[in-house]
């Protein structure tokens, strides 16, 4: 936790980045990231690759009111955030965001080809949105 801390620190602008047309994990681990890195201070922006999230998502977020996330691009960013994203073939054409910038992967998948510089994985973890959630408690907000 304490290399997250660094990298946050030297952070004024990240990107946070699901997997392609992400599920309901993948969704909502996106959006408790961007809401922890905002109130520690730094601007934040989700991005899911191909647009829209899944039919399950758009349901949810349309029944409890709450709009969109998930448009933007992650060029003038310093510190990548992947979430529910074990390799990055689930990523296309934001790859090439990536490649110079240091990445913190949250998943309870086994990463494959990804070599972040942080990882938060927990294959016991039942979702993303368990480990973010865990995270918020060690960060202490």
């Amino acid at each position: 936790m304490e290399k997250l801390r660094e990298l946050l620190r030297n952070t004024q602008r990240a990107c946070v980045i699901t997997h392609r047309h992400a599920d309901l994990d993948a969704y909502a681990c996106g959006v408790a990231t961007k809401e922890l890195i905002n109130r520690l201070g730094i601007d934040a922006i989700l991005i899911i690759p191909e647009g829209p999230p899944s039919s399950d998502v758009k349901s949810f977020i349309t029944k409890l009111g709450i709009n969109y996330q998930g448009l933007g691009n992650c060029n003038e960013t310093d510190l990548i955030f992947l979430v529910d994203v074990s390799t990055y073939a689930q990523l296309n054409e934001l790859r090439n965001v990536i490649s110079n910038k240091p990445v913190v992967v949250i998943d309870h998948h086994e990463v494959r080809n990804a070599i972040p510089t942080v990882s938060l994985i927990d294959p016991s973890a039942t979702s993303c949105s368990e480990i973010i959630a865990q995270v918020f408690r060690e960060l202490g907000v």
